[in-house]
Order: structure tokens, then C-alpha cells, then sequence
């Protein structure tokens, strides 16, 4: 079985394979929470991801960092940044079953298109 901190990073190596490799950590009882929006399922998980995808802008990922991530138990808090576009994020992440059950979603961007 795998470990949270195990689920954990098969998401963020995910990104790098595409949009079926991220939806894959998540079950149909996943619920995303964002600023905008809650979205739930994996067909709301898809469309979270989608969004968040489609306005990434150039540049963004060479500059992500993670600047912060606790791991207790079933629970990953993270904070993140992708200075210019992004000075603070956070997300919390609820894994359970080795899948991502909930995610929490905020950050302060310059960019108000993202997710």
C-alpha cells in the first residue's frame, strides 16, 4: 500500500505526464475547494486541472517551488510559489485509500486566470 507521502508525490510527478496521470491519484469521491469554486468527482477533478492547466503561463513552471510540506498522517500541507505569477499558495491534501480525497486550493497570484 502506498504511503501519503508515496500519493503525494505520483501528483506532482503527474503533471509532467498529463491530464490522465493527475486524474488517476483521485477517486470519484474527491473534492476539490478552491477560491472560485468546489468541484467534485473525477469529471470535477478534470475540470479543475483543465482550467488550471490551460492558464499556466509560460515560464511558470521553471520557476514553482515548494516552500513548505508537512506530512501527518493522512494529511499533506503544502505552500508553494512561481514568482512573478504566483508569490503564495497552499494546499492541504486529504489521502485516503491511496488517492487524493480532498484538496484545498489558495493562493495569491498576480495572474487572476488560474484556477
Amino acid at each position: 500500500m502506498k504511503t501519503t507521502e508515496e500519493v503525494f508525490e505520483a501528483h506532482i510527478a503527474a503533471f509532467e505526464d498529463g491530464m490522465d496521470a493527475i486524474v488517476s491519484n483521485f477517486s470519484e469521491e474527491s473534492v476539490i475547494v478552491s477560491q472560485k469554486n468546489i468541484y467534485k468527482g473525477l469529471d470535477g477533478v478534470r475540470e479543475y486541472f483543465t482550467k488550471f492547466l490551460d492558464n499556466v503561463p509560460e515560464g511558470l513552471w521553471d520557476s514553482f517551488e515548494i516552500t513548505r510540506k508537512v506530512i501527518e498522517k493522512d494529511i499533506v500541507y503544502l505552500t508553494w510559489e512561481a514568482p512573478p505569477w504566483v508569490l503564495l499558495a497552499t494546499d492541504t491534501f486529504v489521502i485516503r485509500d491511496e488517492k487524493i480525497l480532498y484538496q484545498t486550493v489558495a493562493s495569491h497570484k498576480i495572474s487572476t486566470e488560474l484556477a
